[in-house]
């Protein structure tokens, strides 16, 4: 081969196989996109170990760009949007190692400190919208949404209903234009349940049902993978001032009315529904016998007792009827089970929210939510009780 058709050779190889310097990444950025809502009712932010886990690996791969958006209210905004790629002095990605962990966590640091800082003083919580605006940016990527998941507004709005519903049905509720479409787009959750402030503990079945609402919410638009981080963070107290809105979970209570004359001692338990029940079912959740075997020691011998279940306003009559008997049922099956004798119950009965503990329903004919709460529970009134 003489030396002009070698050249061509050469020149043709070039055209083919451009060169690639050294240090260079050709492979499109990835983008992250962390969703913060930084209320009143839950902790300041803080990222767990999984998460800067997650971001770290997705830097060691590649051209990284992070967009940080933060809830305020209803109004979400992206307070950080940048290259996270570690990269050398002459702008090209860093491949050593131990120069690119070095770099990665001092902008780790940076954004922890940007992230700690965060308040959202809008006075509503609001994950689902948190998330619409987080998929409605193009492309694929990684989508944290980092929230308690306590919504208060809008169509999942968790304070009417203390998560106590039926979960499949109300994520086929969901408008299909309510969420754009997750296509692409790996969504993990962080800090759901995780509390401060004025807002209660969840019990653990709202817990569970928590993560199926969301998990719902993820896969029903269509995200290429959903998870939950499950990891808590330490606690501390939240940066947000402004109030916003509890979701209400029970407390078993006990009223001793007056006695008159000479009849006997009587004791008026409610017990909520969030303690004892999966949502929307008379299922007992596990913590529930401990609750219940702790009822069954103030039963003696001559003790006689009603079981009265009660709702909230909210779905058909006749299903919340047939609800609230099945809950009551469920609790005198339970005590009958622990050694309360079966016949001395006079009376168990489920009455819906034909008779409230509370009105619960304003001159809007919405839900007020404490009260809703207040309203769904079992009734235990015991005559002759043992007393303490």
């Amino acid at each position: 081969m003489n030396r002009r058709h070698f050249g061509h050779l050469l020149l043709a190889a070039a055209l083919l196989f451009p060169a690639v310097a050294c240090g260079a990444d050709t492979s499109p950025a990835t983008t992250v996109r962390i969703g913060v809502t930084a209320t009143s009712n839950e902790p300041a932010v803080k990222l767990t170990r999984t998460i800067v886990k997650r971001l770290e690996e997705t830097v060691d791969s590649g051209e990284v760009r992070l967009v940080i958006y933060h809830a305020d209210g209803r109004q979400v905004s992206t307070v950080f949007d940048e290259d996270f790629t570690v990269r050398r002095p002459d702008q090209k990605r860093e491949n050593d190692k131990k120069l690119r962990k070095e770099g990665f966590d001092s902008n780790s640091k940076r954004v922890e400190a940007l992230l700690a800082r965060l308040a959202s003083n809008g006075g509503q919580l609001d994950p689902f919208e948190v998330l619409a605006t987080m998929g409605r940016a193009p492309g694929p990527g990684l989508v944290v949404v980092h929230s308690s998941g306590l919504q208060t507004i809008g169509q999942l709005d968790l304070t009417k209903s203390s998560l106590d519903f039926d979960i499949d049905r109300v994520i086929r509720s969901l408008p299909p234009d309510s969420l754009p479409d997750l296509s692409g787009k790996d969504v993990v959750f962080s800090g759901l349940g995780q509390i401060a402030g004025p807002q209660r503990q969840l019990p653990e079945a709202r817990r569970r049902a928590l993560e199926k609402l969301w998990m719902g919410v993820c896969t029903n638009f269509h995200a290429k993978t959903c998870s939950i981080d499950g990891e808590q963070t330490t606690s501390t107290a939240p940066v947000a001032t402004a109030a916003v809105p509890v979701v209400a979970f029970g407390d078993v209570t006990t009223v001793v009315p007056s006695r008159e004359g000479g009849a006997p001692p009587t004791e008026i338990v409610s017990v909520p529904s969030s303690v004892l029940f999966e949502p929307d079912t008379d299922v007992l959740v596990p913590g529930a016998k401990t609750v219940l075997r702790e009822i069954a020691t103030r039963f003696a011998r001559e003790t006689r007792a009603t079981a009265v279940g009660h709702t909230a306003t909210h779905g058909p009559r006749d299903t919340a009827i047939e609800l609230s008997k099945a809950r009551a049922e469920r609790v005198v099956g339970e005590l009958v089970a622990l050694g309360v004798t079966r016949s001395a119950f006079t009376g168990v009965t489920g009455v819906g929210y034909d008779a409230p503990i509370e009105p619960d329903v304003d001159s809007a004919n919405q839900l007020i939510p404490g009260a809703a709460e207040r309203n769904r529970v079992v009734v235990l009134t015991l005559t002759g009780p043992v007393t303490k």
